[in-house]
């Protein structure tokens, strides 16, 4: 049994599909919201058709906690009302270089980008990217943005490795070779004198 996967974690997964405009329109207005298509079109330019993050953000606009154009401005920052859900994918990443740089490089690129399977399925399966033709993009502007920015300023920070100006000896190159036969020789040597000493003495 493995010890990291709890037995209780059976079933089949579902995985939803994205919301169009229509059923975004519909829910927006089983919320109580007097949306039109242009309001939709807005939201899902950021959140694309997300299931969670829509209804997540049609929850607080109807909740008069935030209106569309403020969750739209500060959606991608840790201010706005996804900023649990965005650190806690972006912990997730820092745990696994290898998918942080899949981001970095899905992130930097203007066109779909063509990954290893494993690190593909790995980043669908976290959600954060879809396929596009032979390739994959990141799943909706929202990530886009924020993961942008927090890469961005993580290159920035790492610190650049110059070569030292008067780099240190290699010690190897200060010693002198060593020759096995004369060191044999002179252990001989002082082996014999120390015999020689010890019968004088005797």
């Amino acid at each position: 049994m493995d010890v990291n996967q709890s037995p209780f974690n059976v079933g089949l997964p579902i995985e939803l599909p994205e919301f169009n405009r229509e059923q975004v329109l519909d829910l927006a207005r089983r919320y109580g919201l007097n949306w039109n298509i242009t309001q939709v079109e807005q939201l899902t330019a950021m959140l694309g058709g997300h299931p969670y993050l829509v209804r997540v953000g049609l929850y607080h606009i109807s909740r008069q906690q935030t209106t569309l154009e403020q969750l739209l401005k500060i959606a991608p920052t840790d201010a706005g009302i996804f900023s649990d859900h965005l650190r806690r994918h972006w912990w997730n990443l820092k745990q696994h270089p290898e998918l942080m740089d899949a981001i970095a490089q899905i992130v930097s690129a203007t066109n779909p980008v063509q990954l290893e399977p494993i690190l593909a399925f790995k980043l669908k399966s976290m959600g954060l990217i879809a396929w596009e033709n032979n390739g994959v993009i990141l799943r909706c502007n929202l990530y886009r943005e924020y993961f942008h920015q927090l890469t961005h300023n993580l290159t920035a920070q790492e610190p650049v490795q110059n070569p030292p100006t008067n780099p240190a000896p290699n010690p190897s190159q200060q010693l002198p070779p060593v020759q096995p036969a004369q060191n044999l020789v002179l252990v001989r040597e002082l082996n014999l004198k120390a015999f020689s000493w010890k019968k004088l003495n005797h």
